[in-house]
């Protein structure tokens, strides 16, 4: 698997869009650290609806993985995460609720209340 997340890390990185394709097998990958490899290097590339990964991650079990999932959205996500967000910052693990902070945070910075 990590190998794979090296993989979905370069073809991001190439900014080349033949890569989408290849990115999108592994989207549904058994090893959650893959999936995120994956979601990062969409957004990379510019595929927005990678966000939907992030928010996916959110709802799994593995402590690290919501935390890095939050992470991931505050610079890339949109006041329409808030509610994954929000959910995330009553976990029980304190990584979690503490990366969903700043990824709120990020996206306020980003994204005004309009007055």
């Amino acid at each position: 698997w990590k190998v794979r997340v090296q993989a979905c890390e370069v073809l991001g990185k190439s900014r080349n869009p033949k890569a989408l394709g290849i990115l999108e097998k592994y989207v549904n990958d058994p090893r959650w650290e893959v999936q995120f490899a994956v979601a990062k290097a969409l957004v990379d590339l510019g595929d927005v609806s990678a966000v939907g990964h992030f928010k996916k991650l959110l709802n799994g079990d593995d402590a690290e993985e919501k935390a890095n999932s939050a992470s991931a959205l505050g610079p890339v996500g949109s006041k329409d995460d808030f509610p994954a967000l929000r959910q995330a910052l009553k976990d029980a693990d304190g990584r979690v609720r503490l990366q969903a902070a700043k990824g709120v945070i990020q996206i306020r910075r980003r994204e005004p209340e309009s007055k």
